[in-house]
This record gives C-alpha cells, sequence and structure tokens, in this order.
C-alpha cells in the first residue's frame, strides 16, 4: 500500500500476508470479534494492519474544550510510554489546556511539541469537519504518529454561523419556567414566536434559536443598539435575576459591545408592537381586575375548545394556516403577564430606602389571585377527601396509580373534578409538547402521597398560606407608614417676627436696671474678684 509522509505527521497501512503464524492477544481477539474480522488466513486473503509505535510519549488531544465546550481551546492529556495508560485511567496525566498563549515547560511534553499537536488538531478538524478526539504517540525519534481520531460526541451544538463579525450574546430561556430539558418539536415551534413578541414588547427585536434542543435568544444586536441595551438590563432584572443583570452590565463596558452610532431599522414586529405595548400595560394598571378576569376567561375558553385532529394531510392544512394568523387572545393574555413582570422588576427601585429585597418578596410571596397557590389549596382539599384511601395512594406507585385513574379504577375522591379544572397544567407547561396532567397524572399523584405523609397539622398548606397572608398585611402596613414618613415634607419652622424699635430699647432699659452680679449668677458664671 505505500507509506505517506505529511506535515511531520506520519501514516501509514502496513501489508502483511504471514500474519496467521504470529500469536494473538486476548484484546486483539476482542477487537477483532467487535468489527466482524475473522483471524488471520480463514478468508483466504491478506488483512491491512497498522505498525505499532515504539511510544516514548502519548495521550490524547481534544479539539475543543470537552468540559466547557470552547472552540477556542484545545486539550492535551499526555504521559511517557503508550497511550493505554493514559486512556484508560491508569495514571496522572500531565493535563494541557492550549488557548494559543504560549504553553509552559512542564510535564512530558516541551512546548514546541505541544504547539505542534494544537497545529495538528486544528487542521485534522478543518478536514473532517468536527471537533475531533484523538489519540497520538511521539516515537523514539521524535515523530508525532496520530493513531485514531474520532468525532467528540459530547459538546454541546455550537450556535449558528452568523456573518457579523464579534462575539455574539446567548441567552437561554427554558430555565426560567424550569424547563431544563430539550425543548419540545411542537414547544419549539409555539414558543419562538411567543417569546419574539414578548421581546418585541420591550422594544428589542431578538432572533430566538434553537441551539441543541433549547431556546435560545441572540441578544447581540440589541446589546449594540444604544437605546435598546439599556432595555436589556431591564429584562435580566426581570426574569433572570442579578446574576444574569450583573453578566449584561460587564458586557456594556467591553468594546467589543460598543454601541453602533447608526440608525436602527427596527422590525416591524417591534415597530407594531410600540403602541399595543404601551395600551396593554397602562390597561392593565388602570383596571388590574378588568386585566384579570379577560385572562382567565381568555384561558378558559382555549380550554374549552375542541382538540382536532385531522386524518389527513389536506385537512390538517386549513389549521397550520389558520395557525399562522394573529391570535387576539393570545395578545390578551401576553399584556398582563409583561406588566407584571414589570412591576416585579421596578419595585426595587422604586422602593429603595422604604423596602429591603427579602421584604418586597415577602409581600409578593402572599398575594390574593395567585394561581398556583389557589392550585396548591384545591389539591391539598382533595388530600383530605382522599385520606380513607391512604393505604391505596401509599402502597401504589405514581405511574400505577395515574394508569388505573385513566381506566376509571378509583374512587372518587375528588381528583376528576381537580384535573378537570388544573388538568391543563404540568411542570414546564410552557412547552406545550409535554404531556399534561390530564394525560399523566403521575405527578399529581406523587404530591398526593406527600400530603397524606405529612403529620404536622401546622404545616399544611392553608394553615401556611394564612400564616403567609397575616405577615403580607404586616409588612403592607409598615410599609405604608415608611412610605408615609418618606414623603412627608418636613415642619415649616416657626415665622421669626421682627422686633420693633420700641420693644428693643425697653429691654435694653431693663437690662441696664439688673446688677452686673446677678446677671452673672444668672449667666451661671462667676464675678472675678477685683
Amino acid at each position: 500500500m505505500g507509506v505517506e509522509q505529511r506535515d511531520g505527521v506520519l501514516l501509514g497501512v502496513l501489508l502483511r500476508q504471514h500474519l496467521q503464524a504470529q500469536p494473538v492477544d486476548e484484546r486483539e481477539q476482542a477487537g477483532r470479534g467487535t468489527f466482524g474480522v475473522h483471524a488471520v488466513g480463514r478468508t483466504g486473503g491478506p488483512e491491512l494492519v497498522g505498525g505499532m509505535v515504539d511510544a516514548e510519549v502519548a495521550g490524547v488531544l481534544f479539539t475543543a474544550a470537552p468540559l466547557t465546550g470552547s472552540r477556542s481551546a484545545s486539550v492535551v492529556d499526555a504521559a511517557p510510554g503508550p497511550g493505554t495508560a493514559v486512556v484508560n485511567g491508569e495514571v496522572e496525566a500531565d493535563h494541557h489546556v492550549l488557548d494559543g498563549t504560549g504553553p509552559e515547560e512542564r510535564g512530558s511534553l516541551a512546548p514546541n511539541r505541544l504547539k505542534e499537536l494544537r497545529a495538528v488538531g486544528e487542521r485534522l478538524q478543518h478536514g473532517l469537519g468536527a471537533p475531533q478526539d484523538a489519540e497520538w504517540a511521539y516515537d523514539r525519534d521524535g515523530t508525532l504518529w496520530l493513531l485514531q481520531s474520532r468525532p467528540i460526541t459530547t459538546l454541546f451544538p455550537a450556535p449558528p454561523a452568523s456573518e457579523k463579525p464579534g462575539p455574539r450574546l446567548y441567552v437561554e430561556f427554558g430555565h426560567v419556567q424550569g424547563r431544563l430539558q430539550p425543548v419540545t418539536p411542537m414547544g419549539m415551534s409555539t414558543l419562538k414566536g411567543l417569546l419574539a413578541g414578548m421581546l418585541a414588547s420591550f422594544g428589542m427585536t431578538v432572533d430566538v434559536v434553537d441551539i441543541g434542543g433549547r431556546l435560545y435568544g441572540d441578544l447581540t444586536d440589541t446589546m449594540r443598539d444604544p437605546s435598546g441595551r439599556q432595555r436589556l438590563v431591564t429584562l435580566m432584572a426581570v426574569d433572570f435575576g442579578p446574576r444574569a443583570q450583573a453578566v449584561v452590565e460587564h458586557l456594556l463596558d467591553d468594546p467589543r459591545f460598543t454601541p453602533e452610532q447608526r440608525t436602527r431599522l427596527r422590525g416591524t414586529a417591534t415597530s407594531a408592537a410600540g403602541p399595543k405595548a404601551v395600551a396593554g400595560v397602562l390597561g392593565t394598571l388602570a383596571r388590574p381586575t378588568a386585566a384579570r378576569t379577560r385572562v382567565l376567561g381568555t384561558i378558559e375558553h382555549l380550554r374549552r375548545q375542541p382538540v382536532a385532529d385531522p386524518p389527513t394531510a389536506a385537512e390538517l392544512l386549513p389549521l397550520v394556516e389558520e395557525a399562522e394568523q394573529p391570535d387576539t387572545g393570545l395578545r390578551a393574555i401576553i399584556w398582563p403577564v409583561v406588566t407584571g413582570l414589570l412591576i416585579t422588576a421596578e419595585l426595587p427601585p422604586l422602593l429603595e430606602g422604604i423596602a429591603s429585597d427579602d421584604e418586597i418578596r415577602t409581600v409578593l410571596g402572599g398575594m390574593p389571585h395567585n394561581v398556583t397557590i389557589e392550585m396548591d389549596l384545591a389539591l391539598w382539599q382533595v388530600a383530605q377527601r382522599a385520606a380513607p384511601h391512604r393505604e391505596l395512594l401509599l402502597r401504589a406507585s405514581p405511574d400505577e396509580l395515574a394508569t388505573a385513574h385513566l381506566a376509571g379504577e378509583l374512587p372518587d375522591f375528588g381528583l376528576a373534578a381537580f384535573l378537570d379544572a388544573y388538568g391543563h397544567r404540568c411542570a414546564a407547561e410552557i412547552d406545550v409538547g409535554v404531556p399534561h396532567w390530564s394525560e399523566d397524572p403521575a405527578p399529581v399523584f406523587a404530591i398526593l402521597a406527600n400530603h397524606l405523609r405529612s403529620t404536622d397539622p401546622h404545616q399544611s398548606p392553608d394553615l401556611r398560606f394564612e400564616r403567609a397572608a397575616a405577615r403580607v398585611e404586616a409588612m403592607l402596613a409598615e410599609l405604608t407608614r415608611r412610605a408615609v414618613r418618606a414623603t412627608r415634607p418636613p415642619p415649616a419652622p416657626p415665622p421669626h417676627r421682627r422686633r420693633t424699635s420700641g420693644e428693643g430699647n425697653a429691654r435694653r432699659r431693663r437690662r441696664r436696671q439688673v446688677p452686673h452680679a446677678a446677671r452673672a449668677a444668672h449667666r451661671g458664671g462667676r464675678r472675678r474678684p477685683a
């Protein structure tokens, strides 16, 4: 077959026909069986094998950092001798992270060899089209051998390539709603448009993309927009918390994200959403009860709509076209939600000097009309009614109970009515593609079991909520007193009345009639002896 040498890397394949006379160890025999290779000579043909390398030092090369996912760094693990000890974890290998800076003089590899490994890895990755996990060895003559290479399968996918120069800022949205797993295809399709619309209400045009099955927003253009970058800080405070807000505030000073002084052509969605956002937020603030009623009514209307499951593509097409049209009902839900998020973000600066962050959280944690608290209290009532069936509900697993409930085999203790009201909910419910409680009530049975195991009556959800509500009322009263004191103007000083000339002359005459010693005693002083 011949031997080819290029750029100091020797790649060779040796053709040998006399291997049937050579001993075969257990590892080689197992490898042959794994890859379907029969013993040499039994097929009547030759076998292609690689030559053995007398390794001085060997190891593995990752052309991207497997722990951090960084594509700008390579990682080398090396140890003297053959590389099997490194691959099997039998030795403590020398660990090098090659990020383009000068490598250190340490371990079993000199800096020039580390540079060579990094350069070879870059060529290998470019040629194979993906980050690589390669095994290598230097022989006694200092020649670098590549033993094998395969794609790194544990790397999180990189964002889509951008035609614009410079780094990009991506933020993941799923964890905000507790969605830590990849989003379902149905959820991905729905959430892309929903998130883009909500971000447009903040005056931002954001590309929502799928990276590794998760929802990411490309916020780079907003970071470089002179007005949008400040709204981005508000967005981080609203939904992502203080740590994400601190990162964005840090990047505001990064020269790579310097604002671009140019006229920004806003997208149609952003331009159209601006006036609607103002009207929606102000309307919610002016009539909160009406807004809440409208939201709950819209949700109930959507929930009661029949589910269409057309059997043919021709019947499915009209439904798809209808789904592409703007949904006025969805707007009725979005703006009250955005209003709540904005108020939550603005409370700390508005109440600075009056309420601490913990006190604000105390108030928000016990506010009325919290649908999640109402749902928890309703499920607690179901648990109380289920007390006679405690042994059954604790003996079987949640999955078994869910199967029995869907088959109509469980006694009635109010669960059907609960699921009729809250069966559209579930964990990570922002993803419409995950099973809801009406489809899989196993999580509900797990919560019921925890309620039934509780033996402390003082820890029941209804009593905990009553105590929280009492703390809220007391805190509101205290914060109201503080706000009144902080906004009350200081008392005006008494008006100064100017004395007339006659009053001044009379005061001086009385002063002359009092002896000097008496005046000194009156002031608490003592007259010095003559």
